[in-house]
């Protein structure tokens, strides 16, 4: 009997991530203001929280919430606050000599939910990987991780190299074939866009449960599978992430911001502050204003 024959093929790579030179996540206070620079490799700088203002070249250009922006290799560029909002930023420089990376230059574009997500897993996957600061003070190399997670480096260019895909697309949507899990994926962002809104009111599981329209026990089990927290949890957690934007803009002491979103009591808050990052609401705040206004993270609480 005579025995098939099999071609292997090749998969072919439109994009191909060769270094990294750095990752972080900062926390700028509202007069950040980096003087700029140019460097022979790849940036890219996405708006998390607030907006900023970034140059490329001669150019200034407005980053709403969501917005990302590349600078090609050699382009001057610099960052900054507009001096009222306390804005946070995902930065990222790499080397990649793929023609397909012509695509982004001089490109401003908005994130959707499911290239948001592959930041997050870049972040993710960072602080598994690396000590942190990524980048060694001394040495100017990152440094791994005495027992960084298995295949923590791979998957950290590989979810780039997605979301450079996904970009090049120009995917509009998420669910382009709603199954089980991206209907669910969607009612999760639905709930925190929800909690978004309410973060200087006073919301409930109940009340979420009547806005949606799903049972309590339901979004209660689902936004658990989804996120690892139950939903008051990632709710305070968001309600602290923006008293720390207000604290870097400085001009509402911890009382006031206390009340502005609706905790119950000034005691209360920085109890729950503390949970989250660690310091107490003063604390953090002489922390940023010694870090000159930037506080460097490799990953969100």
């Amino acid at each position: 009997m005579e025995r098939p024959t099999y071609v292997k093929h090749k998969l072919a790579n439109i994009i191909n991530i060769n270094r990294v030179v750095t990752i972080f996540y900062q926390e700028f206070d509202k007069s950040f203001n980096f003087d700029g620079e140019s460097h022979n490799f790849w940036e890219l700088v996405y708006a998390d929280k607030g907006e900023m203002i970034a140059t490329a070249g001669k150019h200034d250009v407005l980053l709403k919430q969501g917005d990302i922006i590349f600078h090609r290799p050699n382009e001057f560029h610099r960052l900054r606050a507009d001096g009222k909002v306390a804005p946070n930023a995902f930065v990222m420089t790499f080397d990649c000599h793929s023609p397909a990376m012509n695509y982004f230059r001089g490109k401003h574009m908005h994130l959707n939910s499911l290239q948001r997500n592959l930041i997050a897993l870049i972040l993710d996957e960072t602080a598994k990987t690396f000590n942190e600061p990524f980048i060694d003070p001394v040495l100017r190399k990152p440094t791994l991780k005495e027992s960084p997670v298995l295949g923590g480096q791979q998957m950290i260019r590989t979810y780039l190299e997605q979301l450079l895909i996904l970009l090049m697309r120009g995917d509009k949507t998420d669910m382009i074939f709603p199954t089980k899990d991206t209907m669910e994926n969607h009612l999760v962002q639905k709930m925190i866009q929800l909690m978004e809104d309410k973060l200087y009111e006073s919301l409930t599981i109940d009340k979420i449960s009547s806005e949606l329209n799903y049972s309590r026990t339901y979004l209660c089990t689902m936004f658990k599978q989804a996120t690892g927290y139950g939903i008051m949890q990632y709710y305070t957690k968001l309600k602290v992430e923006e008293a720390k934007k207000l604290l870097r803009e400085g001009n509402l002491n911890v009382t006031q911001i206390s009340d502005l979103l609706n905790f119950c009591n000034p005691h209360y808050f920085s109890l729950a502050f503390k949970k989250v990052v660690h310091m107490s609401p003063r604390e953090y705040q002489q922390s940023v204003q010694s870090a000159g206004g930037a506080r460097q993270m490799l990953a969100r609480n």
